[in-house]
């Protein structure tokens, strides 16, 4: 990374994919700083229903993943390193009850099971947010974690972006 390279504003993010002057950035700031790390630390204790729902969406994907504590952590991982990232190019004021009601609706108040939601936007989510997922790869590959933990922090990421979406 060139030493005065700066973030591009995306003001349509998280509905839009990080814009490719972004990634190294991004990346950078995911390798080196320690920010998202700590957030992830924080939200450590509170992401178990999320994951729990995440974690049968990726089996019903038919993606091998054994409910491990290092994929529950790569699972922390991506949902704050995406929460990080929508700061980083959108900053903007999300209410914490406004994501609180997201998650209780994910959670509760759909027609379906949601992890089945979950399983069948996964493939779409991957395919719609392919910088993202370049930059969650590339971390995940420079902390060699195993492909279950890849695929734990790319569902974290989009377990973020199911409850920002909307906010």
């Amino acid at each position: 990374m060139r030493e005065f390279e700066v973030i591009k504003r995306q003001p349509n993010f998280p509905n839009e994919d990080l814009h490719e002057k972004n990634v190294p950035i991004i990346e950078f700031f995911l390798q080196e700083n320690h920010e998202a790390s700590s957030h992830a630390r924080f939200l450590y204790d509170s992401m178990r229903p999320l994951h729990l729902t995440a974690h049968y969406a990726l089996q019903l994907s038919g993606v091998e993943v054994d409910y491990t504590p290092a994929e529950y952590e790569a699972f922390c991982n991506g949902f704050a390193a995406f929460e990080y990232v929508s700061l980083m190019v959108n900053p903007r004021h999300v209410r914490e009850e406004l994501i609180a009601n997201n998650v209780h609706t994910l959670l509760t108040a759909t027609g379906v099971f949601p992890e089945i939601e979950i399983a069948d936007r996964r493939q779409a989510w991957v395919n719609g947010f392919p910088n993202v997922n370049d930059v969650l790869t590339g971390v995940s590959a420079n902390r060699g974690e195993t492909l279950p933990q890849l695929y734990s922090r790319a569902i974290g990421a989009q377990m973020a972006w199911e409850l920002q979406k909307a906010a």
